[in-house]
């Protein structure tokens, strides 16, 4: 009874702190409540209390070692404690005792690669498919989609998310991460710089994700992520009708869910697509409901759940505060996005930017170099600024690698040639 109590303080009521006492008197009643202490845990995380959450999540597992919501939030804990050797340790410790526990499996490569340390996971991933017996394992499928798609390898990611999206347990995820594929919302690019002439998602693309939108849909119908990927097809349209339309499917969202973060981020793109829109009075018309959504997402707490999405906004409101001239904001951004996740490329380059901008070249090509390192050497923006830079700072030699080695990937980038690679060949002469 304690329990319903808390859970109706905290979900219906939105009453942190009276949900908070009701659920610790549920445990006092019955200390191995699972539900309870996962509750409890997940609340003392949204308020900040990482040390109360950890102790939370630690009494969880101890009564079920391989409860996986209790491994994921007692990870993101050690993570937002800045311990992530901890929450790996946490990751390790379960699949030990089943490495063919797939949902954990999935989650321990997502965290090891926030974590820098994605390579760690291929032995585990090796380790479950031996046990699968069969490589069309729904389960390892999956898990070797995720670890792809943290790679950075789309083709090969959607491969095997395909093959997982028929099995109940990883139909929801395997058709979560083949949506933001086709959408390519990993990507800042469509956002920042909507040229009318750049397709940034392909037309087959696109109808490819609305079949797996309402795939989705049919399985998780009252999800409210559903609305938000409706809302980016329409973006993707590039017309007023399609931006009104998911300016409507936002809104409506926000009004029952005003702190749903996927859903702030989504109208926060709206805000910069609409800037760009041809019809300017079309953006006063509707860009008054959006234009808080960037300072929003300034103070949005971080979950594991929405941490993709939150990103993508952190991000957006540094390139915001970048093209403002506010350039200290917009390192915080970076730096928040780096601190929850190591590997965020797009972080690396943007502060190299503000560092180059400010005449640091050294600490710039620090930056540019680690966010070269994250794209597999496959970024020719961020290969532009590292050639670039080297060029500056006289170092010829790695500047003519550098450029030699995008254009072997990219003949056609003709503006690095002329621009960086002659440069620096006339110079050596």
């Amino acid at each position: 009874l304690s329990y319903e109590l808390a859970d109706y303080l905290e979900n219906a009521e939105s009453n942190i702190d009276a949900a908070k006492a009701a659920y610790i008197d549920a445990l006092r009643y019955f200390e191995s409540h699972k539900s309870a202490l996962f509750s409890l845990a997940k609340l003392l995380s949204k308020k900040g209390e990482l040390d109360a959450c950890a102790s939370a999540c630690n009494r969880l597992l101890k009564i079920d070692p391989s409860n996986e919501e209790g491994a994921y939030l007692a990870a993101d804990t050690m993570l937002l404690k800045n311990t992530g050797d901890q929450g790996m340790m946490i990751f390790k410790g379960i699949l030990s005792l089943k490495p063919d526990n797939y949902n954990v499996l999935g989650g321990f490569i997502s965290f090891a690669k926030k974590v820098g340390r994605l390579h760690e996971t291929k032995d585990y991933i090796e380790a479950a498919a031996k046990i699968a017996g069969r490589s069309n394992e729904p389960g390892i499928v999956y898990a070797r989609g995720v670890y792809e798609r943290n790679l950075g390898n789309n083709s090969d990611a959607l491969r095997y998310f395909n093959g997982a999206r028929g099995d109940p347990s990883f139909a929801k995820n395997a058709l979560i991460n083949m949506i933001e594929i086709y959408l390519n919302l990993a990507s800042l690019e469509w956002v920042l710089n909507p040229a009318p002439e750049q397709n940034y998602v392909i037309l087959d693309n696109l109808k490819s994700a609305n079949l797996l939108i309402e795939e989705l849909e049919m399985r998780v119908y009252t999800d409210p992520i559903v609305t938000v990927y409706k809302s980016y097809c329409e973006m993707f349209k590039r017309d007023s009708s399609g931006l009104e339309l998911a300016n409507k499917l936002l809104i409506e969202l926000l009004k029952s869910r005003s702190q749903y973060s996927p859903g702030i981020v989504a109208l926060a793109v709206l805000k910069f697509l609409l800037k760009k829109a041809a019809d300017v009075l079309f953006y006063y018309l509707i860009a008054i409901q959006a234009k808080n959504a960037l300072k929003l997402i300034q103070n949005i707490p971080y979950t594991s759940d929405d941490c993709a999405h939150l990103e993508r906004g952190w991000m957006l409101y540094g390139h915001s505060m970048y093209n403002s001239n506010t350039l200290d904001v917009a390192q915080e951004m970076c730096n928040k996005c780096i601190r929850y996740n190591k590997s965020n490329l797009k972080a690396e380059e943007l502060i190299g930017i503000i560092l180059e901008k400010g005449s640091q070249i050294p600490e710039a090509l620090l930056h540019y170099q680690r966010a070269w390192d994250l794209s597999n050497h496959n970024s020719t923006s961020i290969g532009y600024h590292l050639g670039s830079n080297y060029l500056k700072c006289n170092n010829f030699v790695e500047c003519i690698s550098i450029c030699k080695e995008i254009l072997a990937k990219f003949p056609t980038y003709h503006e690095l040639d002329r621009d960086v690679l002659s440069k620096a060949l006339a110079s050596v002469r």
